[in-house]
Formats: C-alpha cells, sequence, structure tokens
C-alpha cells in the first residue's frame, strides 16, 4: 500500500515558552530578588530587596500584595515595573493589624518567578520613630522642647500617648550624665 501526498501540505504548529525563546536566543532566566526586607517606622513602609544578577541590565521589579483571607494577589500601587531596589509604599492605606503577604519578581523580556515574603502584622513590624526635638537658647540655659513624632500617626494612634521616653544629658568630655524619663 502506498500513501501519496501530492499537493498535501502538513502543518505542524509547536508550542514554546517565551523563556524557552529568551533562552535559545542567548537571554538569560531572570532570577528573583533576594533579601526582601520590610522596613515600617511609624507610618513610613519601605521595601528593600537585593537583585540576584547584577549583570543583567534593564531590569524592572514588581510586587503585589495579599490580605488574609483573600485569594487573588492585588498589584502593590507605586511598586511596579521600577528599577531600583528600594519601594515605598506608604501610600497604601493598610488596616495595620491585618496580616498582609507580599511577593516580588523581576522583568525584563520574561519574568522571574515570584519571591513570596513571610506574611506579617505592619503594627507588630512597625517601629517607633524619634521624637521631635528642638532646642532653644535662653540666657545661660537651653530650653528643650520634645514632641512625639507620631502624634499623626495612623500606626500609633491607639498606643500614641503610651510611650515613654528617656532622654539623657551629659557635658562634652566630662563623663557626667543626667538621666530624664518622661511621658508625653
Amino acid at each position: 500500500m502506498m500513501v501519496v501526498l501530492l499537493g498535501a501540505t502538513t502543518l505542524v504548529l509547536v508550542a514554546v515558552a517565551p523563556w524557552v525563546l529568551s533562552a535559545a536566543a542567548g537571554g538569560k532566566n531572570l532570577k528573583s530578588p533576594q533579601k526582601v526586607e520590610v522596613d515600617i517606622i511609624d507610618d513610613n513602609f519601605i521595601l528593600r530587596w537585593n537583585r540576584s544578577d547584577e549583570s543583567v541590565g534593564n531590569v524592572t521589579f514588581s510586587f503585589d500584595y495579599q490580605k488574609t483571607g483573600m485569594d487573588n494577589w492585588i498589584k502593590l500601587s507605586g511598586c511596579q515595573n521600577i528599577t531600583s531596589t528600594k519601594c515605598n509604599f506608604s501610600s497604601l492605606k493598610l488596616n495595620v493589624y491585618e496580616e498582609i503577604k507580599l511577593r516580588i519578581r523581576a522583568e525584563k523580556e520574561n519574568t522571574s518567578s515570584w519571591y513570596e515574603v513571610d506574611s506579617f502584622t505592619p503594627f507588630r513590624k512597625a517601629q517607633i520613630g524619634p521624637p521631635e526635638v528642638h532646642l532653644e537658647a535662653e540666657d545661660k540655659a537651653i530650653v528643650i522642647h520634645i514632641s512625639p513624632g507620631t502624634k499623626d500617626s495612623v500606626m500609633w494612634a491607639l498606643d500614641g500617648l503610651s510611650f515613654t521616653y528617656s532622654l539623657v544629658i551629659w557635658k562634652n568630655s566630662s563623663g557626667v550624665e543626667n538621666q530624664l524619663i518622661f511621658v508625653l
């Protein structure tokens, strides 16, 4: 039995993932960012991370976040397609008592896999910033005005009046110290 294929054309389609084409064309698979840190001081939320491969240029980074009980991820406003390794997401109005998760990836022609940050509650992770200090010379004395840097803070709205500060004053080179403890 003989099969004759005269005038017939066979079309073969092959599906290839974009990262395979990039790698075959001499491109590199992007690695996920590493050492992602969340720093929260008062109401300032800052993300910092390290690039996995400094030799790959023109890489951008994007973050998503997820609240507890949610299945979907939301793009973190202000932290999409950025070129630096630092992002401020203070403008995001989060419930500081609610646990959240973050994830980041590197992007160029292709994307890295997501790097997920351990979930955290902003209120538990936050640090209190220093109080505002204003010195005023008056005769032979120095008047020290101290006010909490947290007076308009959303983070410390419930706890702002319960902070205790310690102030240490010493004379240059004398080693003599005076310590005051006060509540603002």
